[in-house]
């Protein structure tokens, strides 16, 4: 009688797991874009999470070079300084990345317009093999920093920063943006000094990685405090806000997406 009990049960359940596995099987077909979609946007939620806890990320990564901007082998980066060059900005240097290693080949080149209200950063070169193609011009507002760019990146947790993008611009449209922000914001810029561009891209940089520290966001990992990384808060946080910020960013300016690159 137990036998027969026993291998009833056993019925009954290899009936209730075939079911579940017909349910299931039902779902999967019926639902799988989505959850195809729920399992990429996991993935790289996840990927941001731990790439951000993980990677240590420098305050001085670059370092003179004695390359001419001609010579940067990147079509981008030689367009983009031409046009700096024809509307009156004066070079004020150009820097290599102070790594041994073919992943980390970028450079940047800084510029100063005749006011020197603003800092004009140019990046080219290959960043993790890829193309590293990024235009910036900065300008220090009391204790925010405005900045103006044409390509979406890192999103800035710290609040020291007013960052707006417009997406593939060339150089005069995104200059012409900036000073827009520049009139609107009412307030008089703080002047860079010439001959030492790094030196004061750097104090911005560690400004707002001391504003992050200070929030839990950030943390030091070496003695020296040039090297830090995102806390698993801080991590969490850059990913929800950079996915959410660049998925509307992106969104708003989907037209501007089959515009060229500068030296395309």
């Amino acid at each position: 009688m137990n036998f027969f009990v026993a291998l009833q049960m056993c019925f009954n359940q290899s009936v209730r797991v075939t079911h579940m596995w017909n349910l299931l099987r039902d779902l999967f077909i019926g639902f799988w874009p989505y959850i195809l979609l729920a399992a990429m946007v996991a993935f790289f939620f996840l990927t941001i999470l731990v790439v951000g806890c993980l990677e240590k990320q420098r305050i001085h990564d670059f370092e003179p070079t004695e390359a001419d901007v001609e010579k940067v082998p990147s079509p981008y980066f030689q367009a983009m300084n031409e046009a700096a060059r024809r509307m009156g900005f004066q070079l004020e240097g150009v820097f290599a990345q102070a790594r041994q290693s073919k992943t980390y080949q970028c450079c940047l080149a800084f510029w100063l317009p005749e006011d020197r209200k603003t800092l004009l950063c140019v990046g080219g070169g290959k960043l993790a093999r890829m193309n590293y193609r990024k235009t910036l011009l900065i300008s220090r507002l009391g204790e925010k920093v405005l900045v103006t760019m044409d390509e979406f990146g890192s999103t800035d947790l710290s609040g020291t920063r007013e960052i707006e993008v417009l997406m593939n611009a060339d150089l005069p449209e995104l200059n012409t943006r900036h000073l827009q922000r520049l009139a609107l914001s009412n307030e008089v810029p703080a002047s860079f000094s010439t001959g030492n561009p790094l030196q004061q891209f750097e104090d911005l940089n560690r400004q707002q990685v001391e504003r992050l520290v200070h929030l839990g966001l950030a943390k030091y990992v070496n003695a020296s405090n040039s090297l830090w990384s995102y806390t698993i808060k801080g991590a969490w946080t850059y990913a929800i806000r950079g996915y959410l910020k660049g998925f509307k960013g992106a969104q708003a300016q989907a037209a501007r997406s089959k515009i060229k690159r500068p030296g395309a």
